[in-house]
């Protein structure tokens, strides 16, 4: 993989804007738009914003490409009751295993507990001079500041695996979804084939401010999970979705519109 820059392709207001069937429920129009992150806007027939990556990138990518683990995103407003929050159904488009990739726990409990002891072991080395529990009572340290240390160094606590990728660790099963009594946050259906996104209702085109962050990921070198791609999404009621400063790590479009390293 190329270096984790990320270098702008277009940073505006809205990089593609579509009127689309909504949180609202009015339709807005009969447009489609496909974004690919070298063109502004895209228009849809069917309610749908179409995010993927474009082929003569893949090509100018070469092995770098081969690491993606979701080319395209198929972006659909979700209705819900009321104006408080809008949402978008995100239908990913994944390579290979990489939904088994992309859930599987970013640590293991025996990592966890060994993280924690050396960060305990850091923390007696900076109190003490010492880095044994044992040391630091012969040495008259309080018992109590001993137990301090742990819990801060997270020894004992409570193991709670989290997926590699980075917008899953806070997910929730869609089944946790009240349309009508919708929170803000991040939803996944059972295979993780669709992520819903909840969020507050974008004001305007350029109201950046109440888009969120989402990234198409890919296998670092070191086998974890690193950016290929990274947007801004936005949505109005209406359901006019909006994209937002969206990025390619590593690559860059010339002046005659050819993808090249950065």
């Amino acid at each position: 993989m190329k270096p984790k820059k990320f270098v702008p392709v277009l940073t505006i207001t809205a990089i593609a804007a579509v009127a689309l069937a909504g949180c609202s429920g009015e339709s807005a129009g009969p447009q489609q738009g496909v974004f690919e992150f070298e063109s502004a806007y895209g228009d849809s027939t069917t309610g749908e914003l179409l995010i993927r990556v474009p082929e003569a990138l893949i090509e100018a990518a070469g092995s770098d490409a081969d690491a993606l683990l979701v080319r395209e995103v198929r972006a659909t407003p979700r209705e819900l009751d009321g104006a408080q929050y809008c949402a978008v159904d995100l239908a990913m488009t994944y390579a290979g295993d990489a939904p088994d990739v992309l859930t599987e726990p970013s640590m293991t409990r025996a990592e966890r507990e060994a993280q924690a002891e050396d960060e305990f072991e850091r923390r007696l080395t900076g109190d003490f001079g010492v880095s044994t529990e044992e040391e630091a009572l012969a040495n008259g340290a309080d018992p109590a500041h001993i137990e301090e240390l742990k819990e801060v160094a997270g020894i004992g606590a409570p193991f709670t695996p989290t997926p590699a990728w980075a917008p899953l660790m806070a997910a929730v099963p869609v089944a946790d979804l009240d349309d009508a009594d919708a929170a803000p946050g991040l939803y996944h259906s059972d295979d993780y084939a669709t992520l819903t996104l909840v969020q507050d209702c974008a004001a305007s085109a350029s109201d950046y401010d109440n888009s969120t962050e989402f990234w198409l990921p890919a296998i670092a070198d070191d086998g974890g999970i690193t950016r290929f791609a990274g947007m801004n999404l936005a949505v109005m009621t209406s359901g006019t979705m909006f994209v937002h400063e969206a990025e390619i790590s590593g690559y860059v479009r010339d002046s005659e519109g050819n993808w090249i390293a950065s």
